[in-house]
């Protein structure tokens, strides 16, 4: 197969109309922003692709009305939580016949593609992420160059998830199976037959409990193009890049903000300092699950941020503020870097909590709120959403980016990073 290396930089479609070096940064900067304080850290997925790709490589991305209708296509996502504090010893391994290092996630991810198109007898054509995500979305684009596939401008959700199943995907009733599984030593798994999404996800974190975590690539989703769209946030990892941009910017901290809202329709929340992270659950192979408590620096109230994997809502003297599906990002009060939920938040930390509608609409009906919203989580109350901007439609899902294509090489290699 053809393998695809994207572009350096200097040359090529994506660096036309002022694209420069700084661009993947930006991307996954804006990644870590829909992480919505879980898919991983920007820094080591930069590291490994700048390791594969080289330093100066940028991506190409695909609009799915560019690829042949015969085109299988399927979805990617790290499934993991709470890791244990221990590894398997050297002589365990040793026990076990297990390799002395662990297989990388890029290689995790290409074996689970592969899996699947082996079960279905038709290969993978097509991959996109399940979830915003820094760390999914960088071992995708290695897995994708690996086997000579691309990788689509769009996510299943247009945020990160804690769980299987929470996604525009399941709106649309693509079905989740089969699922390819991959572990750090090599052994894959595919399930079929599934009862539900949830069980899915149930069963892959047995596997996790097995090879004590550290991430299981899953592909998952395989459907035709056609049928596969209908569940994309299309244009999404533009949107990514483009908020990226913002919140990189030399500007002051304070135009940053502005630009930020003017460009999501999101407002400040709060502006808190960390007293304390309070966990609800320790169980390792699980979930993240914890609560920070901040201390709102203009009223002094205590604001509490429920946390299953990423932020999913924020409550202040126990008025909802802000919940999923709407994106919460949590960001560093003294450059605007996005934090995740991996320790990333230390008491005495200031912070602003950024909030912002869903790229899709999908997210604002009832289906949607039902599927991502505080009852997802075992809270019973209604969604607190922010409105969207007078004549700020999306209907049907429609992305604010654009959904340009351009040719190289014979093979259709979108330029979705294009402003």
């Amino acid at each position: 197969m053809q393998r695809l290396r994207g572009n350096p930089a200097g040359a090529g479609d994506l660096c036309g109309g002022g694209f420069g070096m700084s661009a993947l940064d930006d991307l996954f900067c804006g990644l870590a922003f829909f992480g919505t304080g879980g898919g991983g850290r920007a820094a080591p997925a930069l590291e490994m692709l700048r390791g594969h790709f080289g330093p100066s490589w940028l991506p190409n991305f695909v609009s799915p009305d560019t690829l042949p209708p015969d085109t299988l296509a399927a979805a990617t996502i790290v499934i993991g939580g709470r890791d244990p504090d221990a590894d398997f010893s050297p002589e365990e391994r040793r026990a076990l016949d297990l390799p002395a290092t662990d297989i990388g996630m890029a290689e995790r991810f290409a074996a689970s593609i592969l899996a699947v198109g082996a079960h279905l007898g038709r290969p993978v054509g097509a991959v996109a992420v399940v979830e915003l995500g820094a760390m999914a979305t960088a071992a995708t684009l290695i897995a994708a160059d690996r086997l000579g596939i691309p990788v689509l401008d769009s996510d299943c959700t247009g945020r990160s998830i804690p769980e299987l199943g929470l996604t525009k995907m399941a709106l649309a009733g693509v079905g989740i199976g089969p699922v390819g599984l991959a572990d750090r030593f090599g052994g894959q798994t595919v399930l079929s037959g599934l009862a539900s999404s949830g069980m899915a996800d149930r069963m892959a974190r047995q596997i996790c409990r097995a090879v004590q975590g550290r991430g299981l690539a899953a592909t998952v989703h395989a459907a035709p193009i056609a049928r596969f769209a209908q569940g994309l946030v299309p244009g999404s990892i533009h949107q990514a890049w483009s908020l990226g941009t913002i919140l990189n910017s030399a500007d002051r901290v304070e135009n940053r903000l502005a630009a930020l809202a003017r460009a999501t329709g999101g407002r400040i929340t709060a502006r808190a300092t960390l007293r304390e992270t309070r966990w609800r659950s320790r169980e390792p192979y699980a979930f993240r699950e914890f609560d920070y408590i901040f201390v709102n620096d203009e009223t002094g109230h205590e604001i509490q941020v429920f946390v299953k994997n990423e932020h999913h809502l924020v409550r202040e003297q126990g008025r909802l503020l802000a919940s999923s599906p709407d994106v919460i990002a949590i960001l560093d009060a003294s450059d605007l870097t996005p934090l995740v939920t991996l320790g990333d938040v230390v008491p005495g930390q200031k912070v602003i909590i950024f909030t912002c509608p869903a790229l899709d609409d999908c997210w604002r009906r009832e289906s949607g709120k039902r599927l991502l919203g505080p009852r997802a989580f075992g809270i019973d109350a209604d969604p607190v959403l922010i409105p969207r901007p007078a004549g700020d439609s999306k209907a049907d899902g429609a992305a604010s980016g654009p959904g340009r294509s351009a040719r190289s090489g014979g093979r259709t290699t979108g330029a979705a990073l294009m402003p």
